[in-house]
């Protein structure tokens, strides 16, 4: 069996339903010039501005909205927009001081339904300021960080690239690591594309990671990569550089003072295997006549009550193509682990091929591991000073065509402002 995958059904990955026809039929069909976006726009009174989590698109818009300087909070339970209204889910989002006509015009542009309110109820809405978010930007070629990078852009996150440069300066500015020269020379800066000149800094970070950044996200690429960078000859020296045991310490020290780290992929064996947390991986030591997934679509459950999956189908599809999937152990009593999304005990294959599904079963594909009230000396950070670590194992954004999963990563990213 090749590595290729064996599965691309594009409905399933979209969260589109579709109707699968395995025999001829007739139909009488025509050209489809265009389509157009259902209708959007604001419906109701009242200046709370209630957002329903399931469009992927209600990021787009709350991204816009926090530019405007709109203040956004999160309902952790289902909200009923107004007297016999319809009923909205965990993770609506709560939008005010924005006028009405600015809303109602993203609204329309992105053709989502917005509904006004006078009121709601205050318990169980969460603030939800603007997150400053980085993604780790490594020297070597990463076809997923440009994949991710153009999902963000697309549904108008701001984000700031980090080189391995910057987070080890930023551990010697936090008094993590040795001070020394960091800073890339004008030689080499003069030679990045405008992707990286537009989102890296003009000089390294020189302050420690929490007085810049609420998020930092790691896309798919093996910890050992990460961590150890290039050793080749050939590669000029600056690019060769890798995170270090010392970036792995400036992490560690974002999260316990109120930081979120996000790792996609293979990516969260840096955690797993650097950091004393309750997770490993459950494909560790299966060869591949053991188990084999190239490139599947597989069922996923998801525990739409929790804030990573907020605004998901209980029961949905995700693309697993040699993925890490999750056992949860026993966790310290400083530290809280939650399973989001899950694999069925059985009938994991919605479209494609798998060998060892039995080994997959049950296990975990999005976890948190949250660090409670291990805040900086100003109480900030997430979910009251609590840092976090999530580990996706699934990669939610796997070529920007996974739409069914994207909330993962968007949760992720959102909920750690």
């Amino acid at each position: 069996m090749s590595g290729k995958p064996t599965a691309w059904s594009l409905g399933l990955q979209m969260g589109v339903g579709t109707a699968f026809v395995n025999r001829p039929f007739d139909a009488a069909l025509r050209v489809v010039d265009g389509v157009s976006l259902p209708p959007g726009g604001v419906e109701g009174r009242g200046d709370l501005y209630l957002i329903s989590p399931e469009y992927n698109d209600a990021y787009t818009a709350v991204n816009r909205l926090w530019e405007t300087g709109a203040r956004v909070r999160r309902a952790s339970g289902p909200v009923t927009a107004g007297e016999g209204g319809v009923t909205l889910p965990p993770g609506t989002f709560v939008v005010e001081s924005v006028s009405r006509e600015r809303i109602d015009l993203v609204a329309r542009e992105l053709g989502i339904r917005v509904h006004a309110v006078l009121r709601i109820p205050n318990d169980g809405l969460r603030e939800l300021p603007k997150p400053r978010i980085a993604i780790y930007q490594p020297w070597q070629s990463n076809m997923d960080e440009g994949w991710t990078r153009w999902v963000l852009e697309d549904y108008a996150f701001d984000y700031d690239v980090l080189h391995p440069q910057d987070i080890q300066s930023a551990a010697a500015a936090a008094g993590l690591g040795p001070a020394g020269d960091f800073e890339i020379s004008p030689e080499y800066r003069s030679q990045w594309p405008p992707h990286v000149t537009e989102r890296a800094g003009a000089r390294v970070l020189d302050q420690p990671l929490t007085e810049r950044y609420d998020v930092i996200l790691f896309t798919q690429q093996s910890g050992s990569a990460i961590l150890g960078g290039s050793s080749s000859r050939t590669t000029p020296e600056p690019y060769r550089m890798g995170l270090g045991e010392v970036g792995l310490a400036a992490l560690e020290d974002f999260v316990k003072k109120g930081g979120r780290v996000v790792a996609l992929g293979s990516a969260t064996g840096l955690f797993m295997e650097n950091w004393p947390i309750p997770v490993r991986n459950a494909s560790q030591g299966l060869s591949r006549d053991d188990f084999l997934i190239p490139g599947s679509i597989v069922n996923l459950q998801a525990d739409v009550s929790h804030p990573l999956a907020w605004g998901m189908s209980p029961y949905t599809h995700g693309f697993f193509s040699s993925n890490p999937f999750f056992e949860v152990g026993t966790s310290f009593p400083s530290q809280e682990v939650s399973v989001a999304v899950r694999y069925p005990n059985e009938g994991l294959r919605a479209s494609g091929w798998l060998r060892g599904e039995e080994y997959l079963a049950g296990k975990a594909a999005a976890v948190e591991v949250r660090f409670p009230g291990s805040e900086g000396e100003d109480g900030a950070g997430n979910d009251d000073g609590a840092g976090s670590l999530v580990l996706l194992g699934i990669r939610p954004q796997h070529r920007a065509q996974t739409h069914a999963t994207f909330k993962l990563l968007f949760n992720a990213l959102v909920n750690g402002g």
